[in-house]
Order: C-alpha cells, then sequence, then structure tokens
C-alpha cells in the first residue's frame, strides 16, 4: 500500500511567532486519492536518462520531459 503525506501550513499562525516557526501537520491518504499519473520526480529521472543516451547534448530538455511522461503514462495505465 502506497500512503502520500500532504502537508498544510496554518496560515492563522505562519511567521507571527519570532520564537518559533509554524508546525506543518499532514495528512496520510489511500492508494484511491494517489495522482493516477507518474510523480514529476519519476519524470525527471526518465528525462535525464534520455538526456544521458543521447550523450549530454544540450537543447532538448522539453522534447525529453515530454517523452519522458508519456513513456510513464503508458506504464501506469
Amino acid at each position: 500500500m502506497i500512503t502520500t503525506q500532504v502537508f498544510e501550513i496554518d496560515e492563522s499562525i505562519a511567521g507571527t511567532s519570532a520564537e518559533a516557526p509554524a508546525k506543518p501537520s499532514f495528512t496520510e491518504t489511500s492508494d484511491a486519492e494517489a495522482p493516477a499519473g507518474p510523480a514529476d520526480h519519476e519524470i525527471a529521472v526518465e528525462a535525464y536518462t534520455r538526456y544521458l543516451l543521447r550523450g549530454c547534448q544540450d537543447g532538448h530538455a522539453l522534447e525529453d520531459w515530454l517523452a519522458a511522461e508519456e513513456s510513464l503514462r503508458e506504464k501506469y495505465r
């Protein structure tokens, strides 16, 4: 089972105390609430892999990102 932590900062106390910063609260979500597609870090790793396989040739960042995103979306189907 995969869980995701969601952090929220209480805006009413954020930045009002010089002594201590506001403490974030979090909730855990279940698989049913998790996003159905790849996470940004997964896409970034795949895009970087494509960059490396091309020989570290610059100028294709968007192309790599979109291709990585599409490739990973197919895995989530």
